[in-house]
């Protein structure tokens, strides 16, 4: 019966009918209808829909727009849609209880931030608003069809997305760029010796760090070309290590052989340190903190958070001069490296008709990777004034300017 089940399924999906997505939306539809109030909806603040417990890329945003905004004296509230995505995971329980006590039942308020890419219901109560993120140029409209079906706003977090999204949305919807709600989730930095003897790395080595997620694509990540940075800098150099901390490895086995056998075939095994483990956020902060710099040779990114997250913790950035990170990644913060657009070729199901991405100098990485071993106060330099500028620009103060200027817009636009 299963096995006649997925022979149906798949042929349905050959004929362009996503079953999965259907029902998706249907319990979307009936979730969102339920949630209006029949009294009138107040107009003071914002509330934030989302899937408030999974462990994905939309629903973290969704959770630092709550960290953020409760610094802030906007009124808020939070509706979790809860999907119950396929094989989802989710966060910790301290943290699903953080952030219980600002669950709604009902929406209350008029202007509704989602991070989804499901369409929502259509509400004339409601002002929809998403918060829309992609990593390349073309492609998104082809892979997202209805990305801006039911949406009055576009709030992009990023220059990059919003050139994008400007050029990409109908008319009917309005792009308005606010900042990144950024919220380092760590008060206190654990000794960076501490950390470094929990892998075994002495207090002496140099150490570069790079995280990713193999539930995204491992293409655009482009771990490899970080591996060979790191040997182009330092295969005679054997005090030296590149951490890379994975997550989602289940998913994609081949893609964990792949970047294994590139860790032998560049004889990288006695440097190279995997760590696949589950970390909290303020341990992962910490690991970034206790390396001496990370490197993301990203093919596309729409933000780059692993980059914002290793600048707030004093850890200098070599990364490629392209994608939304150049909100933060300048020539003064971090060590810009350049490409060459090349043709894409990624099996990722979200970038199958992205044209172009990014191919970084891998020789030039490997030159700043040297230049910051050989003289550690040129990374302490740009780390320093990466960190000085993010606490500016990141600020809980600018935040809320964003979010009530962009109030006031939606006042007087429509």
């Amino acid at each position: 019966m299963k096995t006649l089940l997925q022979f149906v399924l798949s042929i349905l999906r050959y004929l362009g009918i996503d079953v999965y997505k259907i029902y998706i939306g249907v319990r979307q539809l009936r979730l969102w209808n339920q949630s209006v109030p029949k009294r009138k909806l107040r107009n003071d603040g914002i509330c934030l829909a989302f899937d408030v417990f999974q462990l994905t890329s939309f629903s973290q945003v969704g959770r630092d727009f709550v960290d953020m905004l409760s610094k802030t004296s906007i009124p808020f509230e939070v509706f979790n849609t809860d999907l119950g995505i396929e094989n989802g995971t989710y966060i910790q329980k301290f943290e699903q209880e953080k952030y219980s006590k600002y669950l709604t039942p009902v929406i209350r308020q008029e202007k509704v931030i989602t991070f989804t890419v499901w369409p929502l219901a259509k509400s004339k109560k409601f002002t929809n608003i998403i918060v829309p993120f992609y990593e390349f140029e073309t492609g998104f409209n082809r892979i997202f069809p209805e990305a801006f079906k039911r949406i009055d706003y576009a709030i992009p977090t990023s220059d990059f997305c919003t050139t994008l999204f400007t050029d990409i949305a109908p008319s009917s919807v309005l792009v308005k760029k606010i900042r990144y709600p950024f919220v380092p989730r760590v008060n206190t930095l654990t000794p960076r010796n501490e950390i470094r003897a929990k892998y075994s790395i002495q207090s002496s080595s140099f150490v570069a760090i790079y995280n990713f997620s193999y539930g995204s694509s491992y293409e655009r990540k482009n771990p490899i070309a970080v591996l060979r940075a790191f040997s182009k800098a330092f295969s005679t150099l054997k005090n030296t290590y590149m951490i890379i901390k994975t997550s989602h490895s289940a998913c994609a086995p081949e893609k964990v052989e792949h970047l294994n056998s590139m860790i032998r075939e560049l004889s990288l095994l006695n440097q190279v340190i995997i760590i696949d483990e589950h970390l909290s956020h303020e341990e992962l902060l910490n690991l970034l903190a206790a390396a001496d710099v990370y490197i993301s040779l990203h093919r596309g990114e729409g933000l780059g958070l692993g980059m914002l997250e290793a600048m707030s913790v004093g850890t200098p950035v070599v990364c490629t001069n392209y994608g939304g990170n150049l909100d933060f990644c300048k020539p003064d913060t971090a060590f810009l490296v350049n490409y060459k657009m090349r043709p894409c070729n990624d099996d990722f199901y979200a970038y199958r008709f992205v044209k172009e991405w990014a191919e970084p100098d891998v020789n030039q990485a490997a030159d700043y990777l040297r230049q910051i071993y050989e003289n550690p106060d040129l990374g302490k330099a740009k780390a320093a004034a990466a960190k000085a500028f993010i606490e500016d620009f990141y600020s809980a103060q600018n935040f809320e300017k964003d979010i009530r200027f962009l109030m006031e817009k939606m006042g007087t636009e429509r």
